[in-house]
């Protein structure tokens, strides 16, 4: 008995001799393996993080800064993903009062397209683009190939309110945007800069841009119909007037309480008496204001006379929450044309 304990002992010493002795090879395999892994690692895994890194860079959205609505939505109908998209402008805020910040004209240097209405619609951008590297940055003025239109004054505004205090020129309509045959013309040439800039996607930016323009042809088609259905062509607005260049394509006359451009949107009693008997002896079925607006003047003329009141959207800007939930300039102007079919009794 005692020697068979002792065989299966010492049997046991050696299948544990045995054990550690493989363990020892299995780990000097392992630490081989290791190091030859870090061997390899250190050959070819720097070469592949820095073709990561050119690849990412290859992959760097094109930076495009836009300072009104209405580009920005171009850009987005237009570029989708592509691009990395900046509205100077915030969201619920006047254009017409808008300067830009120091970070602003950060932005726009730092851009590799800055897209803007014009020197009438933006008169600041004059000095600032003074300071902006053009061998960088792409800079595309939207009104070249529009054809910029004077004003028609066709309104009741206090004449001690015009004036350059707001830095615009009140003899020709900055508003370029409100006709949706001078939206097209900017598309086109947002198109084209974009297509200068990231040429290795014009292909992609040529197909959505003349989708879209066949987008602002049907809008246009629509708005054609309604108009020459209309039993009225007069259009009454009780706030500021920017869309002249809309009334001009599809031959509306208007009223406007306000010039386009000006601060003032407290009428004198002498407007406000003006436009509600213009109102009465034309049997107007409804007034509007515009976006953002206060809403006072057309209030007032609607519990004067009854009609009933509406909004008219140049869409400058958009609310904060119509900027959040994704409101474009189709959405802005098919809603418009609901408020014209009232406005020129084609509904009731």
């Amino acid at each position: 008995m005692s020697s068979v304990c002792r065989f299966h002992t010492s049997m046991m010493k050696f299948k544990g001799y045995g054990n550690c002795m493989l363990k020892k090879n299995l780990f000097s395999k392992g630490m081989a393996l290791l190091l030859v892994g870090t061997l390899l690692f250190a050959l070819f895994g720097c070469g592949a993080t820095e073709k990561a890194k050119e690849t990412d860079e290859s992959k760097k959205l094109v930076n495009v800064v836009c300072t009104l609505f209405p580009q920005y939505d171009f850009v987005k109908q237009i570029a989708g993903d592509k691009v990395e998209i900046t509205l100077l402008l915030t969201p619920g805020t006047d254009s017409h009062t808008y300067d830009p910040s120091p970070t602003d004209m950060v932005k726009i240097n730092n851009c590799d397209l800055f897209l803007y209405t014009g020197d009438l619609m933006e008169a600041w951008a004059a000095d600032v683009l003074k300071s902006v590297d053009t061998e960088k940055v792409t800079v595309v003025d939207l009104s070249k190939g529009v054809a910029l239109s004077p004003v028609e004054h066709q309104h009741h505004e206090d004449k001690s309110s015009e004036g350059e205090a707001d830095g615009h020129d009140h003899s020709v309509d900055p508003h370029i945007w409100t006709s949706p045959k001078n939206a097209k013309i900017m598309v086109q040439s947002i198109a084209d800069a974009l297509s200068r800039v990231d040429p290795e996607n014009a292909d992609f930016y040529d197909i959505d841009a003349k989708s879209y323009c066949d987008k602002l042809d049907r809008l246009d088609a629509k708005i054609r119909t309604v108009v020459n259905e209309a039993p009225l062509k007069e259009i009454v607005v009780c706030d500021r007037f920017a869309m002249h260049y809309f009334c001009k394509e599809y031959g509306l006359a208007y009223i406007a309480a306000f010039d386009s451009c000006t601060s003032e949107t407290e009428p004198s009693p002498a407007v406000l008496a003006e436009i509600t008997q213009f109102v009465k002896d034309n049997n107007i079925p409804l007034v509007f204001y515009a976006e953002l607006s206060n809403k006072n003047l057309a209030e007032k003329v609607a519990s004067l006379t009854g009609v009933s009141i509406a909004e008219l959207h140049s869409a400058h800007n958009v609310s904060a929450d119509d900027f959040a939930d994704g409101v474009t300039y189709l959405d802005i102007m098919e809603q418009n044309l609901m408020s014209l079919k009232l406005a020129l009794g084609v509904v009731s």
